[in-house]
């Protein structure tokens, strides 16, 4: 069965695969916590209201809107759908979508010693850094963008999760 959508004003979770269970809620929290924060900084023009939607699909998924959108047809962890590029914006607070596969995040967090939950944090931040307009495809420009991704990434899996029911 398919996780149910976790959304907000701003954000939204869709789980369009069921072969891996993976944690919305804690995803949720996170991606609210990493906007906020990149939001702080007045350079990546980003509010409260910004729209972003994370779809998290398998590799046959992934695979497909690769071969459709990026006209290769092999699986990759992460595409990013600007709704603010080419000058052609949706609205100045939708920020665009985000489709993940979860099948290759469980790969590489194996490969890597990671928990599937922080590959999949690292993948949302990641999708987001690329709607904001940073782009890995040179060695440069991925130095800059890690630069910013990894120490969100930390940032964000050092924060504690907030226990309901408690002051």
């Amino acid at each position: 069965m398919k996780n149910m959508p976790k959304t907000n004003n701003a954000l939204s979770l869709e789980n369009n695969q069921n072969k891996i269970p993976i944690p919305l809620t804690l995803l949720h929290q996170r991606a609210l916590y990493f906007i906020s924060v990149l939001a702080k900084e007045k350079k990546h023009q980003l509010t409260s209201k910004t729209q972003v939607n994370f779809l998290f699909v398998n590799d046959r998924e992934i695979k497909k809107w690769h071969k459709e959108y990026l006209y290769d047809p092999t699986p990759t962890d992460v595409i990013s759908f600007s709704m603010r590029e080419g000058g052609h914006s949706m609205g100045e607070d939708i920020l665009g979508d985000i489709v993940i596969s979860v099948d290759t995040a469980k790969r590489q967090a194996k490969e890597n010693g990671k928990k599937l939950n922080e590959e999949l944090t690292l993948y949302m931040i990641h999708g987001v850094l690329h709607l904001l307009g940073y782009d890995d495809l040179t060695p440069q420009k991925k130095k800059k963008m890690d630069a910013v991704q990894f120490p969100l990434l930390e940032k964000v899996l050092l924060k504690k999760p907030i226990k309901r029911g408690r002051l």
